[in-house]
């Protein structure tokens, strides 16, 4: 075998090397990226089913007007909101 040969199944070899290294790399992030997505699911799931917000409507303030009804909202979970804002919506038609 020749020189030049040899020079370049020694270089190939190299490459595979080189070629095998960057796909553990690259699978060894893709492992550390899924574990963090997961890691993140969780923390989402906990923390949308340990949130509990109850509305409790009080009394009507007029009798005619069933949108003169004050709620009361209440925060009966274990952590803590700031600044809560309350929206209304109604699907009926003003007229």
């Amino acid at each position: 075998m020749s020189k030049a040969t040899r020079k370049r199944q020694h270089a190939n070899e190299q490459e595979q090397v080189r070629k095998a290294s960057l796909r553990k790399v690259a699978q060894a992030i893709g492992r550390v990226v899924g574990a963090l997505g997961l890691l993140a699911t969780l923390i989402t799931i906990y923390a949308f089913l340990t949130t509990k917000i109850t509305v409790s409507p009080l009394k009507t303030l007029v009798d005619s007007d069933p949108f003169s009804t004050a709620f009361s909202v209440a925060n009966s979970g274990d952590r803590t909101l700031y600044d809560p804002k309350v929206f209304l919506f109604s699907s009926q038609n003003s007229l």
